[in-house]
């Protein structure tokens, strides 16, 4: 039996709501979806299923630490390999990793602003059928909930206190018809965390050059440790890469490894040709 009207309905009923719908959307992106994870689906290290966006923004990001790395490691390669001097890696490497950075975190930036446009244009559009048409929307909350065990009564109760709340309401459909995460993203927020993850992911091969350059006998071979530390900072990001990807965290880091070194021998192939036909 309902015991409020939906007149009588609290502040705390409707927040109630919210929370279990946040609740159930998470439970629901969970149990038989960590199967789902380990055939297509983007996934946490918790075994739950990201929503699109949230799975973009991961996969951007990591991709981006990824390129930082083989594009500076390449740099590095390509003028040792080519047999010039260390001021030389040092000024192309900084300048390369300043600018990249910031041309990635300033698309991130956009990108970030463009889906939070488009979570915008979604939000006004079930605000929008929820005033045109309330019960169809109602019958989906009605459909939503009934799929995750309510009913009788208690899926009564479920949709009275949802549909109460237009607040409440418009998220609910956001989450379960939309696939938006209850978070969002803030544009400027990623920005900085992509030029953050660029600058120290980049820094890693021009560590052991600029070390060597300050302090010219405390290492022996500058690039081999270059090589050796970037190498395992690739392993490391592919390994990490992999909570947001459907692939073993060995395998993946790897993957990113063999992308990377491959990267690099090419550099360093390329710049000893060079070095040799225009030095």
């Amino acid at each position: 039996m309902l015991t409020k009207g939906m007149g009588s309905l609290t502040e705390a009923d409707w927040e109630g709501a919210a929370g279990l719908s946040r609740r159930f959307a998470s439970l629901r992106r969970r149990g038989d979806q960590r199967q789902e994870c380990r055939v297509a689906q983007p996934c946490s290290d918790q075994g739950e299923t990201l929503t699109t966006s949230e799975a973009e923004s991961s996969a951007r990001l990591h991709l981006w630490r990824d390129r930082r790395g083989r594009n500076d490691i390449a740099v590095v390669a390509g003028v040792a390999g080519a047999g010039l001097s260390a001021s030389v890696v040092i000024i192309l490497g900084v300048a390369n990793l300043i600018a990249d950075g910031f041309s990635m975190a300033v698309s991130n930036y956009a990108a970030t602003r463009a889906e939070l446009q488009k979570r915008a244009l979604a939000r006004a559009e079930e605000e929008q059928e929820i005033r045109d048409i309330p019960e169809g929307e109602r019958e989906e909350i009605r459909q939503i909930f009934s799929l995750k065990g309510f009913s009788g009564d208690q899926l009564d109760r479920v949709v009275e206190v949802i549909t109460a709340n237009p607040r409440v309401w418009v998220d609910t459909m956001m989450v379960e018809e939309r696939g938006y995460s209850v978070t969002r993203e803030e544009p400027l927020r990623a920005a900085s965390s992509t030029l953050v993850a660029f600058v120290v992911i980049g820094f890693i091969p021009l560590f052991a050059v600029i070390l060597d350059s300050a302090f010219p006998s405390l290492l022996d071979h500058p690039f081999l440790w270059s090589s050796v530390m970037t190498g395992i900072a690739f392993f490391v990001v592919g390994a990490l890469k992999s909570r947001f990807v459907a692939q073993r965290w060995w395998l993946s880091g790897l993957e990113t490894l063999l992308m990377g070194g491959s990267a690099a021998a090419i550099a360093y192939a390329i710049g000893a040709i060079l070095g040799n036909v225009v030095g």
